[in-house]
């Protein structure tokens, strides 16, 4: 074996490697996605107020947010308010309505401030 063909032979095996150890890595990531998505879209996990089921219609996602976190009087999490809204009446069309409404408040968070981040995936009203 020339002396090229071995160099050649051991970036394959380490590039082998690191392919396999992608490979474990991205099904670690995805079943640790798969759990996260279902746990944000279980029950809430608080005791939400009582919404009428058509209170927010015709409302976008932050007035139903808004109204209601000052009905919870508490931070709520992105599920719960999820969960929430959609009793109102409305009904987001995105497959994980928990992470719309989080992209939704955070973008809400950064350019206006009337809502706050209060930890991860948890809201408040700002005032």
């Amino acid at each position: 074996m020339t002396r090229e063909s071995k160099r050649d032979d051991l970036y394959e095996r380490v590039l082998s490697d690191l392919r396999s150890r992608r490979d474990q890595l991205d099904r670690a990531i995805s079943a640790i996605e798969a759990v996260k998505t279902v746990a944000e879209i279980e029950q809430p996990t608080r005791a939400l107020p009582e919404v009428q089921s058509n209170a927010f219609i015709g409302k976008t996602v932050v007035e139903a947010a808004k109204e209601l976190l000052a009905a919870h009087g508490k931070p709520l999490k992105n599920g719960d308010i999820a969960a929430g809204i959609a009793a109102g009446g409305l009904h987001l069309k995105s497959a994980n309505p928990a992470n719309t409404v989080g992209a939704i408040l955070m973008r809400r968070w950064k350019q206006v401030g009337d809502i706050a981040h209060v930890g991860r995936g948890t809201w408040a009203l700002a005032e």
